[in-house]
């Protein structure tokens, strides 16, 4: 799994919690317990049981990437190198 600033352990225990299979196979993930689950054993896990997860992730990160980068491309204004 690619390093992505957008995918954090926090980040990927957030959408799954709700995923009872998912669940099952991790530490006491509520507020009350003190927990720390390593970024490899959370995503073999997740990756496991849920081969699409990570792929519509990456996917729309890479969309909102491309999203913002345009919008920043068109706040650039070109100048005619001739005024120079």
């Amino acid at each position: 799994m690619p390093l992505c600033p957008e995918l954090t352990v926090e980040r990927v225990l957030k959408l799954i919690k709700g995923h009872k299979q998912l669940v099952a196979y991790l530490p006491d993930i509520s507020k009350k317990a003190k927990h720390y689950i390593e970024r490899d054993f959370l995503f073999i896990i997740v990756n496991t049981i849920d081969r699409k997860f990570f792929k519509e992730a990456l996917a729309e990160i890479e969309a909102r990437r491309a999203e913002k980068t345009q919008e920043a491309e068109q706040g650039y204004v070109e100048i005619d190198p001739h005024l120079f």
